[in-house]
């Protein structure tokens, strides 16, 4: 909680100000984030090399520095029922999309992470 005797936008800066200086560590602690494009909303759990590769290319083109790889390659979430949280890599999955996608999407310029490395301080690295 926090109290700003300047409202609101005082109370924003404070909680923000925490959070960068007690919340946030490693790597980015004091850098600039990347702007970045989740594939998330664009794929759902149809995700393919194509689609990623389409999607990292239009996302370059806007300015994209980051693309990250959400969804669709873990566990058995293949429909919004089961394996939400499940951070084990279908191995199948990740082993025909994750290598090939990282290095053709990396050779665009963008730097390549995928959600099963959440925490691992690596991000964009």
């Amino acid at each position: 909680m926090t109290y700003a005797p300047d409202g609101w936008g005082g109370m924003s800066r404070r909680m923000h100000a925490f959070i960068r200086e007690h919340i946030v560590r490693g790597y980015w602690k004091n850098r600039p984030r990347p702007v970045l494009l989740n594939s998330w909303e664009a794929c759902y759990f149809d995700i393919s090399e194509s689609r990623l590769l389409k999607l990292a290319k239009v996302g370059k083109d806007a300015g994209i520095e980051l693309f990250v790889v959400d969804g669709g390659w873990f566990g058995k979430r293949n429909d919004d029922t089961s394996s939400l949280g499940d951070w084990v890599p279908n191995t199948k999955t990740a082993r025909r999309l994750i290598a090939p996608s990282k290095k053709k999407i990396t050779d665009l310029g963008l730097a390549f992470w995928n959600l099963g490395r959440a925490g691992d301080g690596q991000c964009g690295q």
